[in-house]
């Protein structure tokens, strides 16, 4: 689409007006010879160009903090990924748990997002009694997970543990009811080695040492996990 721009400029400012030609690699060629062109119909003033120079000045200055900002960002996300991109035989407990948090927030928005967009059909449909009170506990859970993560809690710790202990029974527990029925079993036998492997990092050294975590603890938070399981099978259908 062509644009007139001697029309469009007509209304800018004699500053703006310099800036474009002052900057001309900027602009399109029309764009420039427009702007050449209005200058010359008009009086320019000192004020004029110093007020031109102050906006390429500014300008400069906005671009510099882009660029600081995106250098620091890009700092930021290679420090948060280098547990990953760079694997360490002594895992750093800080950077790990930081991804942890970040993997735990996206996953916490996901359900979250899905429990929405589920209320709104069963709105829509007038089914809302069709709604488990219970779906809600999975992302209150992470929330307060993640905040006692962030926090470096024992309890955030603890609360961590007992979910992917819980995750790890149910996939268990699809394993099982997989060879009693026709099902298919292997996304049920990888979340189950997913699961069973994020038990085994939360009960590494450097990672318990981090949030100080005893042997004692440990075995507690696991008694724990399955007391908390057996009472979800109980209670579940009441909230359903």
């Amino acid at each position: 689409m062509h644009i007139n721009f001697h029309e469009t400029y007509q209304s800018l400012p004699t500053s703006e007006l310099l800036n474009i030609v002052k900057q001309a690699n900027d602009y399109q060629p029309d764009a420039v010879l427009a702007a050449i062109a209005l200058l010359k119909e008009r009086t320019i003033t000192d004020a004029d160009h110093r007020e031109a120079d102050q906006i390429l000045a500014d300008k400069n200055n906005n671009r510099m903090d882009e660029k600081k900002y995106l250098q620091a960002a890009s700092t930021k996300i290679a420090d948060l990924l280098e547990p990953i991109v760079n694997p360490e035989t002594n895992v750093n407990a800080r950077k790990w748990i930081n991804l942890v948090i970040v993997a735990l927030g996206i996953y916490s928005a996901w359900v979250i997002i899905h429990l929405v967009m589920r209320w709104r059909r069963l709105s829509e449909l007038n089914h809302t009694d069709y709604f488990s009170a219970f779906a809600i506990f999975q992302p209150l859970f992470l929330v307060v997970t993640i905040a006692g993560l962030y926090l470096r809690k024992k309890w955030g710790w603890r609360l961590l543990m007992i979910f992917f202990v819980l995750q790890t029974i149910s996939s268990a527990m699809g394993i099982y009811l997989s060879f009693k029925y026709p099902f298919f079993i292997a996304e049920t036998v990888s979340a189950t080695l997913m699961y069973g492997g994020a038990i085994y990092f939360l009960s590494r050294h450097p990672i318990r040492i981090y949030f100080n975590i005893s042997d004692y603890y440990l075995r507690n938070t696991f008694f724990a996990a399955i007391i908390f399981y057996l009472l979800i099978q109980v209670f579940a259908p009441y909230f359903s």
